[in-house]
């Protein structure tokens, strides 16, 4: 179906959820910025990708900040890359629902564009022109061809290269599915072979150049040393809490620590409700759904918290509203 005629049909649904992302990210922002004085839009890694010549990770990441000239503190306050990264991220929820909403009762689609446009997490991502955004543009490429049974072509390869050195971390995800691309078409004509062949031998090309990074990033580990606490990271908590501990969200602020400690437990249960939800979805429609899921498999061995689940909350979301409105 023509993609205009997509979107006209579903434009009163597609408005509705933007107006709600915009609104949960304008409410949260001027929270941040007028109560608390947080500069939610200052990235903390853009030491590494401030050097135009890095090559540790994300490396073509860092040659886009260097070619806008936006490797600098005031970068991420361009307001061509903020509207770059609304719409980015509107994309991306705007093509989750219109792929996954027929499994939804009515009650069902309006309760998954209303917790998409409220998540407080993907409000607070939702104008960052963070690496993460390409996370999560390359988790969302992959669902798309997984759903709608696309075989790899010279698209998806050019597109996976750039999205690969832009979020490296899409690399175990992407080799997975190189992998079970190769073994699918293995009985049939070679030539569907060569484009699963030539991915799998750019991401393992990629993998090499950043394996120092990846090494590194393997071996390190949460505040507290125990690699179990990293599923509870992962699904509910902030990055600081992962690195400095629980008593990071108190700080100088008590009554703000017990909202956040009340908020990331709530997001917790959501979020494991909402992971077995579409995992069951999964195994009762297509059982190659889960390789998203793999996005999170690294972190969960090195360091894990709510940043690196960012990708795959869509998907969580629509398990959480699945497991209550299915049709």
């Amino acid at each position: 179906m023509h993609i205009f005629k997509i979107i006209n049909q579903n434009k009163f649904d597609l408005s509705i959820l933007f107006f709600l992302k915009l609104l949960s990210c304008t409410v949260i922002y001027f929270f941040l910025i007028n109560f608390l004085n947080e500069s939610p839009l200052r990235y903390p890694d853009l030491s590494v990708y401030a050097l135009c010549n890095q090559s540790t990770t994300n490396a073509l990441y860092s040659q886009v900040l260097c070619l806008l000239k936006l490797n600098n503190p005031l970068g991420m306050l361009n307001f061509n890359l903020i509207i770059f990264s609304i719409l980015t991220n509107f994309f991306i929820s705007s093509g989750y629902y219109i792929l996954l909403k027929e499994y939804l009762l009515r009650k069902g689609q309006i309760f998954f564009i209303i917790l998409m446009g409220l998540h407080p997490y993907m409000a607070i991502y939702y104008p960052k022109f963070y690496t993460d955004i390409f996370g999560s543009l390359g988790i969302f490429l992959i669902f798309l061809f997984i759903y709608k049974t696309y075989n790899v072509n010279k698209l998806f390869l050019i597109l996976s290269a750039l999205l690969i050195n832009l979020r490296s971390a899409l690399i175990p995800t992407y080799i997975i599915f190189s992998v079970i691309n190769i073994f699918k078409n293995l009985s049939n004509d070679r030539r569907s072979l060569i484009y699963p062949f030539l991915l799998l031998i750019v991401i393992i090309s990629t993998l090499i150049i950043y394996k120092d990074f990846s090494q590194s990033f393997i071996g390190a580990n949460n505040y507290y040393e125990n690699k179990f606490l990293n599923l509870v990271f992962l699904l509910g908590f902030r990055e600081g809490v992962a690195n400095l501990g629980i008593g990071y969200l108190f700080g100088e602020i008590y009554w703000y620590g017990i909202v956040q400690l009340s908020s990331s437990i709530i997001l917790l249960i959501f979020h494991v409700i909402g992971l077995i939800g579409f995992v069951i979805f999964s195994f009762k429609n297509n059982v190659n759904l889960l390789i998203p899921l793999t996005y999170i498999l690294v972190p969960l061995m090195g360091i894990s918290h709510l940043r690196y689940l960012l990708p795959i909350i869509p998907l969580i979301v629509f398990g959480f509203s699945w497991v209550f409105y299915k049709k």
